[in-house]
């Protein structure tokens, strides 16, 4: 949304004039009062309505905002400003077929709104509707084809597709416009690592440091020079887990080799990992809190998505994870509380996870066929409120009594003979952890899973089940309840 309405000055009395002044100066409280003061006097004037719209969104209140818009909309139905405002507003609140609407409406009466194009681009994202995102993203290309951040929105898109040559067509032209762009750049080893292209999308990673989210996640942990892979014995490094947690223990197989490598090695993560990374061999010590006086020596450190770079990794070099946790007795306690720990009946032992932070459009209610099965003992090892759906069905045990952290989760993954889940942070632990597991793949499929294909070079247990369209989980679930009757 515009930082300030636009209106002509000539049509706006003293107050009105000072409350847009404010506004553009983020004093956003005076601008608010001044244009309540016009309101009291003419109640419906339009600009004031306007400038408590902007205030309210500016102050990230999405109801009051909606609320004056309406009002806004009402007295003026047409006006485009109004209407992709409005939009921007839904979009916030994740109501996105009502933005898409109001796009569309802004659209029709002013076509060449570049930024409209790209939101509503944006918006068709969300409503996992790509075609016509890519419609969106290539008109707003077609009037204004040297906006590199344009080609990133269209190229992003594209990739999501599989339509890699375009993407990174699109992807080169837009770091030749923006070669500072930490965004682009970072968009682009993306696509180059879904397509293969390790080496070439390990450096362009490195740009990620430039990107504003990034930045704001992870710049004030990096105060030390980065470790460049070479013998350090005289070092203590501290690898600093970055992005999700699964992020982290898929690029955490490469500590043993740098424990190799240098004199000390600590871990910086989080409480939830804490043990889990602990229970790697060489790791000399574990940190959850930034000011721990033990690493008060540190002297070098590297993000952990930095390794795959550091180790020139290709898909043929990525390290095995074999032997990667290892967990004394005391520390898998968990899993010797299994319900039917002692029963020795042969029956298969799938633990089930169904969704992770990064909502893939899979529903509990989807495994349904899969949970008819006679055959197996089925557990949950849910996470978080998800696991709630598992309350009274009969088929199923909820293991989120035992599972404190990860470090649980692995010792109650190794009493599984199958575990079957999306792309979630348990995928990549059972992967890593050597048992067999079938993941569940959008069609969107992240750039660790490649292309196509029913398997993975980081994790060789690992089946993946892909999505043949968008949104058909029912053919991915029809194939692994066909797999599990063929055993």
């Amino acid at each position: 949304m515009n930082a300030a309405p636009h209106f002509a000055s000539s049509s706006l009395d003293q107050t009105l004039l000072e409350a847009i002044e404010c506004l553009k100066s983020s004093q956003l409280d005076q601008a608010q009062q001044l244009a309540e003061e016009v309101l009291q006097k003419q109640p419906g004037r339009e600009e004031g309505l306007y400038v408590l719209a902007l205030v309210a969104y500016a102050k990230e209140q999405f109801e009051s905002a909606k609320r004056f818009l309406e009002q806004l909309l009402s007295l003026n139905p047409t006006n485009p400003g109004y209407l992709a405002y409005m939009a921007d507003t839904l979009a916030l609140m994740e109501d996105y077929h009502g933005a898409e609407r109001h796009y569309q409406a802004a659209l029709s009466l002013q076509p060449q709104d570049v930024e409209a194009l790209v939101n509503l681009g944006r918006t068709q994202v969300k409503l996992q509707r790509l075609d016509e995102a890519v419609r969106s993203f290539s008109q707003a290309l077609t009037l204004r084809p040297d906006h590199p951040d344009n080609m990133r929105e269209l190229a992003v898109c594209l990739s999501h597709l599989g339509r890699m040559a375009p993407a990174l067509n699109l992807l080169e032209k837009a770091v030749k416009l923006d070669p500072e762009s930490g965004e682009v750049h970072h968009s682009y080893a993306f696509a180059l690592l879904k397509d293969g292209r390790y080496p070439e999308g390990w450096q362009e990673m490195t740009w990620r440091f430039k990107s504003n989210h990034y930045r704001k996640l992870h710049g004030a942990q990096f105060q030390h020079p980065f470790w460049e892979g070479n013998e350090r014995p005289d070092i203590h490094l501290m690898l600093i887990c970055e992005q999700g947690f699964g992020d982290v223990i898929q690029m955490i197989r490469y500590a043993p080799l740098v424990a190799e490598k240098v004199g000390r090695l600590s871990i910086y993560t989080t409480e939830e990992l804490e043990r889990l990374m602990g229970a790697i061999p060489g790791v000399d010590y574990v940190a959850i809190d930034s000011r721990d006086p033990v690493l008060g020596d540190v002297s070098h450190c590297l993000p952990t998505l930095h390794l795959p770079l550091v180790f020139e990794t290709t898909p043929e070099t990525i390290p095995s994870t074999k032997g990667l946790f290892v967990l004394s007795e005391q520390e898998r306690g968990a899993a010797s509380s299994l319900p039917d720990q002692k029963m020795d009946d042969g029956r298969l032992r799938i633990g089930l996870v169904w969704t992770g932070k990064s909502h893939q459009g899979f529903q509990f209610e989807y495994l349904a066929p899969l949970l008819a099965l006679e055959g197996p003992r089925f557990y949950s090892l849910q996470y978080g409120p998800a696991g709630d759906l598992v309350t009274g069905h009969p088929g199923i045990a909820d293991l989120r009594p035992l599972m404190g952290d990860f470090a649980d989760t692995a010792g109650l993954i190794r009493e599984m003979d199958l575990v079957i889940s999306t792309d979630t942070a348990v995928a990549h632990l059972a992967g890593t952890l050597g048992v067999e597991t079938w993941v569940m793949l959008h069609e969107q499929a992240d750039w660790r899973w490649g292309l196509g294909g029913d398997r993975t070079p980081w994790y060789p247990s690992v089946r993946l089940f892909r999505q043949r369209a968008l949104g058909g989980w029912q053919g991915v679930v029809e194939a692994m309840v066909g797999g599990l009757i063929g055993r």
